[in-house]
This record gives C-alpha cells, sequence and structure tokens, in this order.
C-alpha cells in the first residue's frame, strides 16, 4: 500500500504541487533543482529538495518521521517564531506500508550565496559574527538548527538566512552546546578561525543568552567537530 501526504504552506495551489511531486519522484540526478514558481505565487523559482530514505536506515526512524515531513514543519514553526528563514512552499512524503521511502521540500528560491561560499570572497569576520548572532536568535525563539554550518545560511540582510533543518528540535541546553560546536567547528579549516572564536560567542551571547559550558570545553569540543567533519569529506572524495 502506497499513501502520499502533502503539507502546503497557505496560498500555495494543491494542483501545481502535485505536479512539482510526480516530477521529483520520477527524475534522476541531482538531489536538490529549481522550477518556476506558479503564477498564483508570484515571480520567481522555488527550490525542490529531494529526500530518499535508504533500507539501512532503522525501521523505527522510518515509521515515526520522514526528513522532509519534519523540514516542512520545521520551517513552518521557524516562521512562526518570527525567524529569518527561507519561505516554506509545500512538503510531501511517501510511505510504502506505513515506511517513509522518499519525499521532497519545496522553498522559495533565495539567489543569495550561502556564506560559507561569501566568506572565501572575502574572509569578513563581520559575517561569522552576524551568522552567530543569527543562531543566537533561533535559540532565543526557543528552537535548535541541529546543523548551523556556515553552509546552511545564506549571506542576507538584515542578517544570514537560515535554511536545511531537517534537524530542527525544541531548545534545551545539551541541544544548545551541540550546535554551538557544529557551528564553530564548520570554521576550523579556516587561518585563525581558532582566534575568531571569542568574538563570535560574544555576537551569539548578545541576543541575552548563556552558555552552559566552558568556552575552553567548547573550543576544543568545536575543534574535534571540524576534524572529524574533515576526515568524512576526504574519505568521501577519496571514493
Amino acid at each position: 500500500m502506497i499513501h502520499v501526504k502533502f503539507n502546503l504552506n497557505d496560498g500555495v495551489p494543491e494542483d501545481w504541487a502535485r505536479e512539482i511531486w510526480r516530477q521529483a519522484v520520477n527524475r534522476s540526478g541531482t538531489v536538490g533543482y529549481t522550477v518556476p514558481l506558479p503564477e498564483e505565487i508570484g515571480m520567481g523559482e522555488a527550490f525542490v529538495k529531494r529526500y530518499f530514505n535508504k533500507s539501512k536506515h532503522k525501521r523505527i526512524r522510518r515509521i515515526l518521521y520522514g526528513r522532509a515531513a519534519r523540514e516542512g514543519k520545521g520551517l513552518k514553526v521557524y516562521q512562526k517564531r518570527g525567524i529569518f528563514t527561507v519561505p516554506f512552499l509545500f512538503c510531501a512524503q511517501e510511505r510504502h506500508f506505513g515506511l517513509v521511502k522518499k519525499g521532497i521540500v519545496a522553498t522559495v528560491r533565495i539567489f543569495r550565496p550561502n556564506v560559507e561560499e561569501a566568506y572565501l570572497e572575502n574572509f569578513d569576520p563581520g559575517l561569522l559574527e552576524a551568522t552567530a548572532y543569527a543562531l543566537g536568535l533561533i535559540h532565543r525563539s526557543g528552537l535548535t538548527h541541529g546543523d548551523p554550518r556556515l553552509c546552511n545560511f545564506l549571506n542576507t540582510k538584515p542578517h544570514p538566512q537560515v535554511f536545511d533543518v531537517p534537524a530542527w528540535n525544541i531548545f534545551n541546553p545539551r541541544l544548545q552546546v551541540k550546535d554551538l560546536f557544529r557551528f564553530l567547528g564548520s570554521i576550523i579549516k579556516y587561518p585563525g578561525s581558532g582566534n575568531m572564536f571569542p568574538s563570535l560567542l560574544k555576537s551569539y551571547q548578545s541576543v541575552g543568552l548563556t552558555i552552559p559550558v566552558s568556552t575552553d570545553w567548547l573550543f576544543q569540543r568545536a575543534k574535534k567537530s571540524g576534524q572529524r567533519k574533515s576526515r568524512k569529506i576526504l574519505e568521501i572524495d577519496d571514493n
């Protein structure tokens, strides 16, 4: 038995969403791609991201949720709490005999580079401080990101815009710290990055937050996180 469930944002035509779903599940190649927005929404493009739950994923995970549905819900929750994120259009996921098989998430495409790409252009510390501030706003709203690397924020004004949130969650101190060391770990590969950590935490805390661990412990954990991520990337390249 196959069942497909849609979650549409206000004003998104269902027939367009269903057509995008049909195209996406029959498409090969890249995980993400763009399509024109429907006339009902206006000019511009939508970015469509495809998710496929592999058979190796734990069965309990595929029963409880799919990443597409979780990301769609996260984007709606973010927007309700006033977090500056990419505009959500719709998500859809398909279950085979109760197990999530595949899904898609569609958002309005924002024509801006991500923060990592922008930072590599001019190595502006202010851009990283602005991203730390944006992460602080997420946490102050009572949410966490789950994977707040530089590449998951767009270089937008008044501050970087968040996207790619399938691992979002409700805020707690453990997840707060996890977000922080992943964020700091994502810049560890840049020369002199360790010297920027104090100013980044100052920007993060400027929204009224405290950090429940010592900065020394956090910096060491960030270094380990960044090194582990780099090893994974190297392993993928070697294969």
